[in-house]
């Protein structure tokens, strides 16, 4: 018994040593090919995939629509657990109105004024930087636009000029047709994604 059981021990250490020199051999091959990497200049930090304008484009339109779904669903979620909350003013703000506040003239009208007044900044179209801003922004019941911001979600890395000329834009926008509630004006939270695209 007692040599059956050394046998084991025996055969457990061999098999023991032999996995952990296949795995330095299999360590050793993998440094081996980094540093002819390195060599070759082909690091994960240097390797540049270059993109077609078009794959670029698609891209951009791909993770701007899971940005709007997730943003979406998360809305539904706050609207459902809080279809009002008070603001930095005290004032009641509906997260959804029965009836949405509208930009006067409709999407097209809208449209319009974001292609008319949005500024591409300069040195971020010559570095080729594009992208989509998420901006939230109270509709009072006046239907003036009030409190302006863009909210920085884990994973959304939006270069900070393209937020500044989103805020600065929708800051400026005019009047709009306010939300009700029970047939009055109330102050609505209200969301628009801004694309900025080099053309």
């Amino acid at each position: 018994m007692k040599k059956t059981l050394s046998m084991i021990l025996l055969a457990a250490s061999f098999m023991a040593m032999q996995a952990c020199g296949s795995k330095s051999t299999e360590n050793n091959a993998a440094v081996s090919t980094h540093e002819d990497s390195v060599k070759n200049g082909l690091t994960e930090e240097n390797t540049e995939v270059k993109l077609t304008r078009a794959e670029k484009k698609a891209q951009l339109a791909e993770q701007t629509a899971r940005r709007e779904e997730r943003r979406r669903l998360a809305f539904e979620e706050q609207t459902k657990l809080n279809p009002t909350f008070i603001d930095s003013k005290g004032k009641v703000v509906y997260n959804k109105a029965e009836v949405d506040p509208s930009f006067i003239g409709g999407n097209d009208a809208m449209m319009k004024y974001l292609n008319d007044n949005i500024q591409f900044p300069k040195d971020a179209e010559t570095e080729g930087l594009e992208g989509t801003v998420f901006v939230d922004f109270i509709i009072t019941e006046a239907g003036d636009v009030r409190e302006v911001n863009v909210i920085n979600e884990i994973d959304e890395d939006v270069d900070q000029r393209f937020r500044d000329e989103a805020i600065r834009v929708v800051s400026a926008m005019p009047k709009w047709t306010p939300g009700t509630q029970r047939g009055k004006p109330v102050e609505v939270m209200y969301s628009l994604p801004i694309s900025f695209e080099i053309r």
